[in-house]
């Protein structure tokens, strides 16, 4: 867990936990859900021409990677050529990875958010996979895994009622300084980005919990809990039930809400997941 400095802001920072009996258990998760990688296939003929060279240009010449057919040349021979000459060239290696998808070679970004541009005069090339970067995820969010998702270390804002709720998004002292680097301010980074580690308490203990961001306003401590999955307000706790995650049964409202110096609606909460 990174260094949480909760005792010298202000109250109903979202993220910031309350009160000092003991520490919050925080598990970490990788920021990644519903993100999605670049990729492009390139389509290998079922009948090269002999003695031709084929060639695949990476952004406008920033790389090229060739091969030349014998003269009795097969569909996976000039695959394999292609593939080997894309992993060999510097210029596709710090872009991407390149891999056999059945007959064909499909180009996979390095990155989340990575975009590239390949073309080729004698091969077929497409875009078959568009990148998609989910939004950052704010401290004080409930944060959840989708529900067919196999790696157990990724999570997110929810995005559907199916969403498995894990914990909720801490306050670090690292993001959060993050920008008086270069402007002289601090208390300006205030997310978790696309592919960042997030810390996530899935329990307060008992302690008073830790400051959510929420929907509504006149927000009860008798009201039952649940977590807004609509446009907008991804992530935060709402008194409302319909169309929302039920949490009731882990997680209670502690103290009414409040609106914290940085104009944001907040209220505390007990969260406790076995």
């Amino acid at each position: 867990m990174r260094t949480n400095y909760n005792l010298y802001y202000d109250r109903a920072i979202p993220g910031m936990r309350e009160g000092s009996i003991n520490f919050p258990r925080v598990s970490t998760y990788s920021a990644k859900k519903g993100a999605v990688k670049e990729v492009w296939t390139i389509t290998i003929p079922a009948s090269p021409t002999a003695s031709t060279t084929y060639s695949v240009t990476l952004n406008n010449g920033l790389g090229t990677a060739r091969y030349k057919t014998d003269a009795s040349p097969t569909q996976a021979e000039l695959q394999t050529g292609i593939l080997n000459a894309i992993r060999t060239n510097p210029a596709f290696g710090t872009r991407g990875i390149a891999e056999v998808s059945s007959t064909n070679v499909i180009f996979t970004a390095l990155n989340f958010g990575g975009e590239n541009l390949l073309a080729s005069a004698s091969l077929t090339v497409a875009k078959t996979t568009a990148a998609v970067i989910p939004a950052a995820v704010p401290f004080g969010r409930f944060v959840a895994r989708a529900v067919g998702e196999t790696d157990p270390g990724v999570a997110g804002l929810p995005a559907a009622t199916t969403d498995v709720v894990l914990g909720i998004t801490h306050i670090v002292h690292d993001i959060e300084m993050t920008p008086s680097r270069f402007t002289g301010v601090s208390g300006l980074g205030t997310t978790y980005s696309v592919p960042d580690t997030m810390d996530v308490v899935d329990r307060t203990g008992e302690s008073a919990g830790i400051w959510v961001e929420c929907v509504e306003s006149d927000i009860t401590i008798n009201d039952s809990v649940y977590v807004s999955v609509a446009s907008g307000h991804k992530g935060k706790a709402t008194k409302v039930s319909s169309g929302t995650i039920d949490v009731s049964n882990k997680a209670a409202f502690r103290h009414p809400p409040v609106v914290s110096s940085t104009g944001t609606l907040s209220v505390l909460i007990g969260f406790n997941v076995p």
